[in-house]
């Protein structure tokens, strides 16, 4: 993961649930034995899963970034991207619900969830409305004010390879942040 944000091209994580990342990586979180636990982009932002960007989830959406936790919830025995619709009641995560997930990490998401996407049978996206994300220290990393928060879901990072997952919607691939910046 550190070698797609000193790279400074258009790379791409897929998480364990499948759910691709493409964009201009500049912040990961790790915990004490080094695992990734929060990633993030800067600019244009694409969301795929199997090498298809999800519908309304390309760079003209997410244009300022993206940033989501990595890793699994406290208190769920079942990785959230293959909980079913029983585990996820059975904590109280419920549509058109205030919904408090906290990450083994110490990552704390907290807002209302308005949907689960669901894609090859694995949830690998949930939306929330008026959502905090803060880190184990405390910090702010996502609040209200910036609008509608979508969660990739993963308990971990599978894969990262440069260039983007849908070729086809995101085609710069070897620009760095400035070029990025002056081309968009």
């Amino acid at each position: 993961m550190g070698v797609a944000i000193d790279s400074e091209i258009i790379s791409t994580c897929e998480y364990s649930s499948g759910l691709q990342v493409s964009g201009l990586f500049t912040r990961l979180l790790k915990n004490s034995i080094n695992k990734e636990i929060y990633i993030g982009t800067t600019g244009p932002t694409q969301i795929s899963v199997n090498n298809k960007e999800l519908d309304g989830h390309g760079i003209s959406y997410h244009t300022e970034g993206f940033g989501s936790p990595v890793g699994p919830i406290c208190n769920l025995m079942t990785p959230l991207e293959d909980a079913t619709e029983y585990d996820l009641i059975t904590l109280n995560i419920k549509r058109e619900r205030v919904v408090h997930l906290e990450f083994v990490s110490g990552i704390e998401v907290i807002g209302v969830l308005k949907k689960i996407h669901k894609k090859l049978g694995k949830n690998v996206l949930m939306t929330f409305e008026n959502c905090t994300v803060t880190s184990p220290t405390g910090d702010v990393l996502f609040q209200p004010e910036w609008g509608i928060y979508d969660m990739a879901v993963g308990i971990k990072i599978s894969s990262v390879f440069s260039g983007s997952a849908d070729k086809t919607n995101l085609k710069f691939i070897h620009l760095n942040q400035k070029k990025l910046q002056k081309k968009i």
